[in-house]
């Protein structure tokens, strides 16, 4: 008896969980070099260790060539539970800003690390609004200058 079909069923079966748990591609990419290798086993009668091998080095082919062909579409999921990007539009005071690029804010009762967005120097009490995140420090544009 071939394995083929036992292969192309985990591969099914994988491509199907991924849809379900969502899994980051992961289960996607190593479904589909199972498949693959399934298919392309049963045409070329490939012994057992061949199907072994060949699949797993297909997974790694296929993990690099999605990656190149699909980046900067699928946006990782850390971004979505960042806590930091919870601060973007919040309003700040200002406690030292001196120096355009060591801007120190205090949102609530935590100080922050801020640059400021048009390089401009900055007054203590001044308040700021959080436009962006670069790293840990934020990007801060100057709510005073929007009111004159």
């Amino acid at each position: 008896m071939h394995l083929y079909w036992l292969w192309a069923t985990v591969g099914l079966l994988l491509l199907i969980l991924e849809i379900f748990l969502g899994a980051q591609f992961f289960l996607f990419f190593l479904g589909s070099a199972i498949l693959i290798t399934a298919a392309l086993g049963a045409i070329f009668s490939w012994e057992s260790s061949t199907i072994t091998w060949v699949g797993a080095l297909l997974s790694i082919a296929l993990l690099f060539i999605w990656n190149r062909l699909f980046k900067g579409i699928f946006h990782p999921l850390h971004d979505v539970n960042n806590p930091l990007l919870a601060l973007k539009g919040s309003v700040a005071e200002v406690i030292y800003g001196d120096d355009p690029i060591a801007i120190k804010v205090k949102i609530g009762h935590t100080l922050w690390s801020a640059r400021s967005a048009d390089h401009k120097k900055m007054k203590k009490g001044d308040t700021v609004q959080v436009v962006g995140i670069e790293g840990v420090r934020l990007i801060v544009k100057s709510l005073q200058h929007d009111e004159k």
